[in-house]
């Protein structure tokens, strides 16, 4: 059973919030927006999605393209050396001419 902060959040985003939107069409769309919300909660609070483990996954498994990139390239010289990945292996991007 949900705590009652949680109760009262969810009663006044579902109630009263609506009161003090007049565009018709957004109107329409809460319900959807407040069940998929409700889902997500739901699924977050069970311990079945762990946002943050997510990102850093996907963080440390898109890392190489940021040091591979031709674009990463292109900046060295135009920008700070600190703003920049470092290169894998001290090689430029593949496809690069040096």
């Amino acid at each position: 059973r949900p705590a009652p902060c949680r109760r009262t959040a969810a009663t006044a985003a579902f109630i009263v919030a609506p009161s003090y939107i007049e565009n018709a069409t957004f109107q329409a769309g809460l319900p959807a927006i407040f069940g998929l919300t409700a889902m997500l909660t739901a699924v977050a609070s069970s311990g079945g999605f762990d946002a943050a483990g997510r990102l850093a996954r996907w963080a440390q498994a898109t890392t190489w393209r940021a040091r591979r990139s031709p674009v990463t390239e292109r900046l060295r010289g135009l920008v700070p050396d600190e703003m920049l990945p470092a290169p894998v292996d001290g090689r430029i991007a593949e496809g690069v001419l040096s």
